[in-house]
């Protein structure tokens, strides 16, 4: 075995490692924005995609509730099933390069981007159309941070597939 194979050997599991920990970090982001309280709030009133609290009175919205939120909503919750997948194929690859005839880091790109996009699209539609107006809480925040995280991710995972697929 050459220097060379054992170097490109060596970075490819560091690429993998990193890929996994922004992978994870950013599931658990995403995550904690859709089931925590704060995306929207001030003075001890707070609301989130599910429901809205002033003072200590907090009320479930349910299913009635404007378009953007369902928009939002579904959104979030098909990019967490992305980066579900995402984590299934990582753990599958301590296993196994490829299921079938599909390697699984293409797999693992494909879920980056697609779990990338769908967040970006339910915080471009909650943003648009909440505006300036209001303030936006932690969980907000922590909702955007997940997207970009996601593509980093999508680019490592690119960046590691073989040149032979």
């Amino acid at each position: 075995m050459s220097v060379y194979q054992v170097l490109t050997d060596i970075f490819h599991c560091i690429g993998l490692f990193a890929m996994a920990i922004c992978s994870f970090i950013s599931f658990l982001l995403l995550i904690i924005a859709l089931a925590s309280d704060y995306w929207v709030g001030d003075f001890g009133n707070h609301e989130s995609l599910w429901k809205q609290c002033l003072g200590d009175q907090c009320t479930t919205f349910g299913m009635k509730v404007e378009g953007y939120i369902h928009v939002t909503r579904v959104f979030m919750l098909v990019g967490m099933i992305f980066g579900a997948s995402l984590l299934v194929g990582f753990c599958a690859t301590c296993f196994s390069s490829h299921i079938g005839s599909h390697s699984l880091i293409r797999v693992a790109t494909i879920s980056n981007f697609s779990a990338g996009l769908c967040v970006l699209i339910a915080m471009a539609t909650f943003t648009g159309v909440r505006g300036t107006r209001v303030s936006y809480g932690w969980s907000f925040r922590l909702g955007w941070a997940s997207f970009p995280l996601f593509m980093i991710t999508g680019l490592f995972a690119y960046k590691l597939q073989p040149e032979t697929e």
